[in-house]
């Protein structure tokens, strides 16, 4: 499918709901009028609230080996072997893996990893931003679709609003270009470690 395509219609489809979220719409009612507070603390959360939801990156095998999500695993109800969505009191997104890539002006994806991402709702129809043309290693230009990263966590680090690349080669890896390593100011190596 054409993602200029995929990203009209999503547009279409969201104009004609505009009562999803509301106490109208019957798949939430009285539920989705409550704000919800945006939240981040720097301490590890050892309980929740009766209608919190602990939600986690995790990859897209499930194996909550560390981090969040082996606190997700151990407290709140994670699935080994579930990489996403709802599981107990907890709420697993997918984390992508990317080639670091110093030469990749712009964070690249495949057309397949913007189309999961635009059917589960990380990427939205207004985050389209518009198409260029892209050179890439060998030479080849190619025609992709610009997006906005509304968050990109790198290490822990939040970047807000990044930009990206869609390519339609289904076979294109995952880049960390210059659009997120430009934001980080100097950045050492660690071939000993392989930690950046």
């Amino acid at each position: 499918m054409n993602i200029f395509n995929f990203f009209n219609r999503k547009k279409d489809e969201a104009r004609q709901s505009d009562k999803i979220g509301t106490s109208e719409d019957q798949n939430c009612p009285g539920v989705c009028d409550t704000p919800l507070d945006s939240q981040y603390t720097p301490d590890r959360i050892n309980t929740l609230g009766k209608r919190d939801i602990f939600v986690f990156g995790s990859n897209l095998a499930g194996r909550h080996g560390g981090g969040a999500a082996r606190i997700a695993l151990n407290r709140f109800g994670a699935i080994y072997g579930q990489g996403e969505g709802l599981q107990g009191n907890s709420y697993a997104i997918p984390t992508l893996h990317f080639v670091f890539d110093t030469g990749a002006a712009d964070v690249t994806m495949p057309l397949v990893e913007a189309t999961f991402m635009l059917k589960n709702d990380y990427l939205k129809p207004d985050d389209f931003i518009g198409s260029a043309r892209y050179i890439d290693a060998n030479g080849d230009i190619s025609e992709g679709a610009v997006v906005n990263l509304r968050h990109v966590n790198l290490g822990g680090v939040e970047l807000p609003n990044v930009r990206a690349s869609v390519v339609k080669n289904q076979k294109a890896p995952l880049l960390l270009g210059q659009s997120v390593l430009g934001r980080l100011g100097s950045i050492e190596i660690d071939n000993n470690k392989s930690v950046l």
